[in-house]
């Protein structure tokens, strides 16, 4: 067996009993004190994997932990999967790597999973706990520990059968909360605020002494962020934004900053400039870095973050604050499906999930039957049989944590860590997303409860009441609740922006400017996304074209 960290982020060594050694990455301030008494840890002192397991699940933030001796190796990743790890079986044993493109891991990699190369397209990531586009690497699942010892025995059902094995075993339960007391109110946002000021109260503790980077948007969620790090005192932080000129994120973006007193910096972006980006070395470099044979790599921040760097605006020890959230959405559950008998839940939330993220493409460019990807969907969903509806609202976020987010969203920090940063998503923190698995459906559908914490306490001065709705955003409320005429409707929008989207895309970014024209066209989905574009030339140049 073998283990190939990659260099950059550095990862942080412990010594351990028996010749082993400690790599870990991640929230420091709480994995030090818990990782500082595992120093006597190793396999002859015990079970060294249930007592990783074990110290690790008392862990709240982003962490990859690797455990190495000399006959095997232990690694674990949290419930985000925000530093994965795989392992591939080759003809020297078993690899344990977080770079499997890199040439230092020496991995013979090819795309021979057809069902992952179809999720790739149509999702932009590879589904199910582990696979990725070649059936020899496998990814450590979110929230899961991996063993890789000698076989000592017949292997279990998760095992892979040779001299080595690899065992996988849950650190992180299922996402399930009880549901709050309906109708809390004010209770229910004092809770959230002061679960959210002990959060970042510990987070801006830790990263005293250091330039905090905020991407700041027109959205509440990095808009907070900038917010509690004024609230907390946090006084070395800069904020940015990007897109062309045109852009309507830019007016918000600079008012938000000019009002907390945070230097702000724009990048301004165009489709001739993503040309050249794109085609650039270090773009080539990034792209495998990025993906890792598993998802469809993240580029948006990546002009702004080179930028920002070569202006000289960023100090070398900056640590980036993405608005990333777990507080969902929740619109896309269909209220329908609740209404529907418990047997059939399970089945009907695949296909509602297949139904919303499997868009990159039309179906049937990609595969002639999606049954397959049904069952794939499936079988990471939890038994819903008892008739729970919020269960069922939580096996919804369960999904679109530990896979779309986890896989794809969560996975843009590569970005950082490729121009040598650090990086923290207070909003992803377990606490968080133990707070919003108790919210009931009312309050996750537009992130209603959020929103109304924040209205009602109003951080910084900076989320005052809305005013009323318009006609206009009372019209589009409306056709989005009303899905008969939204369906109706939504091909017609996906028409529209397929076809013209090239030249003004809904982000104003420009970034379609990667291709010409008409290999937009060709590349563009049943809703016409970038990342319908991005997943096909990342697989294109994986596949060798």
């Amino acid at each position: 067996m073998r283990t190939v960290l990659a260099e950059r982020p550095p990862w942080t060594r412990l010594p351990l009993a028996g010749g082993g050694t400690l790599y870990y990455r991640g929230c420091q301030w709480q994995l030090e004190p818990a990782l500082a008494t595992l120093a006597p840890l190793s396999p002859a002192t015990g079970d060294a994997a249930g007592v990783l397991r074990r110290t690790l699940g008392g862990i709240d933030g982003a962490f990859a932990v690797v455990a190495c001796w000399p006959d095997r190796v232990v690694a674990a990743v949290d419930g985000a999967r925000a530093y994965p790890l795989f392992y591939h079986r080759g003809r020297r044993g078993i690899t344990l790597t977080d770079d499997p493109l890199s040439r230092r891991a020496g991995l013979d990699l090819s795309v021979d999973d057809p069902l992952a190369a179809a999720e790739f397209q149509l999702a932009g990531y590879c589904g199910g706990e582990a696979s990725t586009l070649s059936r020899q690497l496998k990814a450590v699942p979110a929230g899961c520990l991996v063993e890789i010892a000698p076989c000592a025995g017949p292997p279990g059902p998760q095992e892979e059968y040779g001299p080595e094995t690899a065992r996988v075993r849950r650190i992180a339960p299922p996402i399930q909360r009880p549901l709050m007391e309906p109708g809390e109110g004010e209770g229910l946002w004092r809770r959230m605020l002061e679960c959210l000021d002990g959060v970042f109260a510990e987070y801006v503790e830790a990263a005293r002494g250091r330039q905090v980077v905020v991407p700041l948007s027109s959205g509440v969620d990095s808009r907070f962020i900038a917010a509690m790090l004024k609230r907390h005192g946090h006084r070395d932080v800069i904020a940015y934004c990007y897109g062309r000129e045109s852009t309507w994120e830019r007016g918000p973006s600079r008012h938000a900053a000019e009002h907390l007193g945070i230097p702000w910096r724009f990048v301004p972006y165009s489709r001739a400039a993503w040309r050249g980006w794109f085609e650039s070395e270090p773009m080539r470099e990034y792209l495998p870095f990025a993906g890792r044979h598993a998802a469809a790599p993240h580029v948006q921040d990546w002009p702004a973050v080179r930028a920002l760097q070569h202006s000289g605006a960023l100090d070398r020890n900056a640590v980036f604050w993405p608005g990333h959230t777990c507080m969902l959405i929740s619109n896309r559950l269909e209220r329908e499906l609740f209404r529907r008998p418990a047997s059939e839940w399970r089945r009907n939330l695949a296909r509602s999930l297949f139904r919303h993220h499997y868009i990159l493409q039309r179906p049937g460019r990609v595969v002639n039957n999606v049954e397959p990807l049904l069952q794939r969907i499936e079988a990471v969903l939890p038994d819903l049989s008892g008739g729970d509806p919020h269960r069922l609202l939580n096996a919804y976020f369960e999904f679109e944590a530990r896979q779309r987010h986890a896989k794809m969203l969560i996975n843009s920090a590569r970005v950082y860590e490729f121009w040598g940063y650090d990086w923290a998503m207070p909003l992803w923190d377990r606490r968080v997303v133990d707070l919003w698995a108790g919210i009931g459906y009312e309050g996750r559908r537009g992130k209603q409860a959020f929103r109304t914490m924040l209205h009602y306490y109003n951080p910084q001065g900076l989320f005052p009441p809305p005013a009323p709705p318009g006609p206009q955003q009372a019209a589009r409320q409306w056709l989005k609740e009303n899905p008969y005429c939204y369906r109706a409707l939504k091909p017609l929008k996906d028409l529209a922006h397929r076809t013209t989207g090239y030249f003004r895309d809904e982000l104003d970014l420009g970034w379609y400017g990667v291709v010409p024209y008409h290999r937009y066209i060709y590349h563009m989905g049943a809703r016409g996304d970038f990342y319908s574009l991005m997943s096909r030339l990342y697989l294109m140049r994986a596949e060798g074209g």
